[in-house]
């Protein structure tokens, strides 16, 4: 399947800002592609977004390997040892860009429930989100499951 045959995910859970866009071109350019991204049956994006949206824009060809689920794909990186420095270097910037995006909460209660939410690691909800939604949540905690920690109210 040719690169141009590959669909965004209209409706991703997640929201890249300029800042993490830049550090994701960043890391491409410097240390070269070190994280696949997941696509349905259809070409379509499940993971990886914004992986793909600068890996198109820096000319990064794509390869597609084809699975069902039930082996886990491993990138093995010939080019990299374990004390380079652009090995090190690849593990900050991928983690670190992982961690600068932010929610779509509004795609996210389109598709789930709010307690759901917790037990798939989604631990905070925004107040704007709890305010004008039928079920809120009181507390959130960290918590791998539905506990009497968690309280649900009617907001009124």
């Amino acid at each position: 399947m040719p690169k141009q045959e590959i669909k965004y995910d209209t409706h991703n859970y997640r929201n890249h800002d300029e800042k993490n866009l830049k550090l994701l071109e960043k890391s491409l350019k410097e240390c070269g592609a070190g994280r696949s991204i997941l696509l349905d049956k259809e070409g379509a994006i499940i993971a990886g977004n914004a992986t793909f949206k600068t890996a198109q824009a820096a000319g990064v060809p794509v390869k597609i390997i084809k699975t069902d689920g039930k082996t886990l794909i491993a990138v093995q990186r010939t080019d990299l040892a374990t004390n380079d420095k652009k090995r090190k270097k690849l593990a900050l910037m991928d983690n670190s860009t992982s961690d600068k995006v932010q929610w779509d909460f509004d795609n996210l209660s389109a598709d789930f429930e709010l307690f759901e939410l917790p037990s798939l690691g989604i631990e905070e909800l925004p107040e704007a989100l709890t305010e004008n939604t039928p079920l809120t949540m009181v507390k959130l905690s960290t918590l791998p499951q539905l506990s009497p920690t968690l309280f649900t109210a009617y907001a009124l």
